[in-house]
């Protein structure tokens, strides 16, 4: 078995399906030109390596010949060369020269894993499961829906627990009274809010709080001066992102925050946040705000996400008392579990669930 069927079985093995997406792998601000470096996920280490001409290339960093990591080795001349052995690779993964070989046909048919990879929105992806589906338009690539706008705010953070654990998180807009209680909610004055909670066409998983008066955070006298209702959406889209969308004005969306995440093990996971605003001239004030405000509020974030997912007493066989709203916690789980499996999850909604809140 070659090196590329080797690693296609194995993280089919580990993750199934859920690995023919496009994820984000690093932020292309932290790789210079002619210059590489190593970043995990899926549990496995991969090379990034950005040649002269700016272009991004993603390897397994494992080299073809014995397995030592690439990321140790050099790039001379626009060659990537192994540190055990000193085999050089070009930047399409191709075998380019064995050092100590008499035979130029010793570097024919030998070429590292290389992954389906872009540059786009400031974020380097990559595609780490099976090659041939990399272009499949059915699972739509998610780089497209990430384009950075001049002022938008993009920010990488790694938390304690698994992607579950973490998209729940995100979804979850009671824990707000209490984890970032002053921040985000005030909870004396808590009102019912009426929700709905639905799949929509393209099977993406709504959590609508219909409008209202909420509120957001601090903020709030300042963005929404003329207390228009607020139209406040939460979105699960599988297998791995969570977009929040907050409308004060009709037909606009004032304040999105999309949250892209890469398994990084099974324990922890890197998530990418892009944040965006429209509120006219006040842009670069909330912007300036939204830059401090951010870190306080996923503090909070890591610390609960890791308490609650490496929780020594926790019990496997029990899943957890539940109320109405968590619906929603349930079909993340189904929709993710149909990526994996790429097979129909049963207890997926069919119809619009109606809830109500205290928030």
């Amino acid at each position: 078995m070659d090196i590329k069927k080797a690693y296609q079985q194995q993280i089919q093995a580990e993750w199934g399906h859920l690995a023919d997406y496009w994820y984000p792998l690093v932020e292309t601000n932290c790789l210079a030109k002619n210059a590489m470096i190593k970043v995990k996920a899926f549990n496995f280490n991969y090379l990034v390596w950005k040649n002269k001409q700016g272009e991004v290339s993603v390897f397994l960093d494992t080299c073809c010949h014995k397995q030592a990591p690439l990321s140790q080795g050099r790039l001379l001349q626009n060659q990537l060369s192994c540190p055990y052995h000193g085999w050089q690779f070009d930047h399409q993964g191709d075998c380019s020269n064995i050092p100590y070989s008499t035979e130029p046909s010793d570097c024919d048919k030998k070429s590292l894993v290389k992954l389906g990879s872009k540059n786009s929105g400031g974020i380097i992806w990559f595609f780490p499961g099976d090659q041939a589906l990399e272009n499949n338009e059915k699972d739509k690539p998610t780089y497209h829906d990430w384009q950075t706008l001049t002022g938008d705010i993009v920010k990488t953070e790694e938390f304690d627990c698994d992607e579950q654990a973490l998209i729940e998180n995100f979804m979850d807009s009671p824990h707000t009274n209490f984890i970032h209680s002053g921040l985000i909610r005030k909870p004396k004055q808590l009102k019912t809010r009426e929700i709905a909670i639905y799949l929509d066409a393209q099977q993406k998983l709504m959590v609508d709080h219909l409008p209202s008066d909420e509120t957001l955070g601090p903020f709030n006298w300042f963005i929404n001066p003329s207390k228009n209702p607020t139209h406040h959406q939460d979105m699960f889209i599988a297998p791995s992102q969570v977009d929040i969308q907050y409308q004060f004005e009709k037909d606009k969306t004032n304040f999105r925050t999309q949250i892209i995440m890469c398994p990084i093990d099974h324990n922890k996971t890197r998530a990418f946040f892009k944040i965006s605003c429209q509120f006219r001239l006040f842009n670069p004030l909330i912007r300036l705000g939204l830059k401090l405000f951010l870190p306080l509020v996923l503090k909070q974030d890591k610390n609960i996400v890791a308490l609650q997912f490496n929780n020594p007493s926790k019990l496997s066989q029990f899943k957890g008392d539940f109320i109405d709203y968590d619906l929603y916690s349930y079909q993340v789980k189904l929709l993710r579990e149909q990526a994996k499996t790429k097979q129909p999850s049963l207890g997926l909604i069919s119809s619009v669930h109606r809830t109500s809140l205290k928030l």
